[in-house]
């Protein structure tokens, strides 16, 4: 029996045991891109990752409190991805600027509303699927730990732009105006319970955008602090419009 004949005939019988052993298989080698590179891979609402590419970058928000439910986002300077991992406590795993890697060969991308998701391939109308806690060892691995220690840069509410979707970001000098000593989230007028509510940012300079906060936040009912002050924002975008979420509540008013 020729070499040719032996691999036709073994093929068959050794793909199955290869496939069931896909979680130890390693995807070197592989290729380190930017966050901004693989996400101008995808050109429609999901989009499988058939490359062997590996992206890094920090932890910008988590769960810790609350913004993030059941995903993390990974930011590299050059934009975010949203991890959507179906797992709590997540901050114990992933601490806000720790440094990761993600070996996304065999991972989906999908797009929700203009916001780019990192999961696996969608089962329902999600446009992709929660990575399972079981499979969170086989595609995110701890970072560089010689990696720079990562501190927000500034920017004003009238500078924001696409290439600043995903990353974390200092605001300074801005204000709640009226909204400033209600509660975060509002209350269902029948159930009395917290909402996601959409509250407004704005500067000295007349600019503004939503704020919005979800009803899973640790501070719901805490107050919107009143005057002039600083905080630490994800800048995102859906539905054609810009919007920013407080990362791990970090506010200075």
């Amino acid at each position: 029996m020729t070499a040719r004949t032996l691999y036709r005939y073994l093929l068959p019988l050794i793909t199955p045991l290869l496939l069931a052993c896909s979680d130890k298989l390693s995807y070197e080698p592989y290729d380190v891109v930017s966050i901004a590179h693989l996400k101008s891979l995808l050109h429609s609402e999901s989009v499988a990752i058939t490359q062997s590419y590996v992206i890094q970058g920090y932890v910008v928000a988590n769960d810790q409190q609350g913004e993030c439910y059941r995903s993390i986002i990974l930011s590299d300077g050059s934009g975010g991805i949203e991890l959507k991992i179906d797992a709590s406590d997540l901050y114990r795993r992933f601490p806000l600027y720790s440094h990761h890697s993600v070996h996304c060969a065999t991972l989906w991308m999908g797009d929700y509303g203009g916001r780019v998701l990192l999961g696996l391939r969608p089962t329902d109308s999600y446009p992709v699927t929660p990575i399972g806690e079981d499979k969170i060892d086989l595609y995110i691995k701890a970072g560089d730990d010689n990696a720079p220690e990562f501190y927000p840069s500034e920017i004003t509410l009238s500078e924001i732009a696409a290439q600043h979707i995903g990353n974390s970001y200092i605001l300074r000098g801005v204000t709640f105006a009226e909204q400033a000593g209600t509660e975060w989230c509002e209350r269902d007028p029948i159930t009395g319970e917290h909402i996601d509510t959409e509250r407004i940012v704005y500067d000295s300079y007349g600019n503004s955008l939503p704020i919005r906060i979800s009803r899973h936040c640790s501070y719901v009912s805490a107050t919107i602090p009143r005057g002039e002050g600083s905080m630490v924002v994800i800048v995102q975008y859906f539905n054609g419009e810009y919007s920013l979420m407080i990362a791990n509540y970090q506010l200075s008013f």
